[in-house]
């Protein structure tokens, strides 16, 4: 046994499915079936049924997993002690999605703690990531995206792993586009408007618990009939830019980034899909002078978008 085998048993469980899991954990689909079949064979034990539509849990496996999830959970906290033990040094593990408002309070909590040495990982990702990130791989602190009316059964998920979370703000996308966009002086766009011009989409959008088929709920950029997809949200501004024909569906986004990238945001009267964004991180965990400033960047630049401000 170790624990790279019971971090994959436990996402197996999580996601009902082992093709998923594998695209989770970054393994490909043999590999981590032989790592489930031999710890099967170790130990004499069945852990999933397998079917047409994923995997169920035996009542053998749903045991092995709550052991497995306490075994991950304590190395996890232990991780995070000795991570904090350097009392010279600021340590911080952050998870968040892709989004500027976040990215912006993020830079003015370093300049606040630029006379510090700093060892900090901030990862922009997906939920499935972001989940995975705070609940087994040690970070810290981070912030999921929800449909609003996925909210409920996200909280739920979350408290079952012992964790606590806090809501940010509910929002609704709106368009982004090159300040040269044929759009960009429109006064009311629709969908319509919209789907003769590309839409930029990050290459592994997608929601957890959710089907393909659903997913295009939540997302009104399927409606567009040409699409480009990147990896960094570092290139999108660019690429709205210089190629006037594109636009994406974004977060509120601070005033200064918009002039400095000449783009322009739009609402869109047919987009009636709101978001939550909410802090999520460990029970009991005891928040750093960092994060703590990092959150209260996070509402301040918020209430200012909020208010029409011009959030820096």
């Amino acid at each position: 046994m170790n624990y790279q085998q019971l971090r994959c048993i436990v996402e197996i469980a999580r996601v009902g499915s082992i093709t998923k899991a594998a695209e989770n954990l970054y393994m490909n689909q043999p590999n981590l079936s032989r790592t489930v079949i031999e710890f099967e064979k170790e130990y004499g034990v069945t852990l999933f049924i397998r079917n047409s539509q994923g995997v169920i849990l035996t009542d053998s496996g749903k045991k092995v997993v709550e052991k497995a999830e306490e075994i991950i959970k304590k190395t996890n906290d232990l991780n995070r002690f000795l991570y904090n033990n350097d009392k010279e040094t600021i340590n911080v593990k952050l998870a968040v999605p892709r989004s500027s408002y976040i990215s912006v309070a993020f830079c003015n909590t370093v300049e606040a703690f630029e006379n510090n040495k700093l060892n900090i990982s901030f990862k922009e990702c997906n939920n499935t990531d972001i989940l995975n990130d705070v609940m087994i791989n040690g970070y810290n602190l981070g912030i999921i995206r929800i449909p609003t009316d996925l909210e409920a059964k996200y909280k739920k998920m979350v408290t079952s792993k012992q964790m606590q979370f806090q809501e940010i703000w509910n929002f609704k996308y709106k368009v982004l586009f090159s300040q040269n966009h044929p759009l960009a002086t429109k006064e009311k766009l629709c969908f319509n408007d919209l789907k003769e011009y590309s839409v930029l989409m990050h290459d592994d959008e997608y929601i957890p618990f959710v089907s393909k088929e659903e997913i295009k709920r939540y997302t009104p950029s399927h409606d567009s009939q040409s699409k480009i997809l990147i990896q960094e949200r570092g290139s999108q501004f660019d690429i709205l830019s210089n190629l006037p024909n594109t636009y994406m569906w974004t977060t509120p986004i601070p005033k200064t980034l918009l002039e400095n990238h000449k783009l322009v945001t739009k609402k869109c009267i047919d987009n009636r899909q709101s978001f939550s964004d909410v802090l999520i991180y460990p029970k009991n965990y005891t928040l750093t002078d960092f994060e703590k400033l990092f959150i209260e960047n996070v509402f301040e630049i918020k209430y200012a978008l909020e208010n029409g401000e011009n959030a820096v």
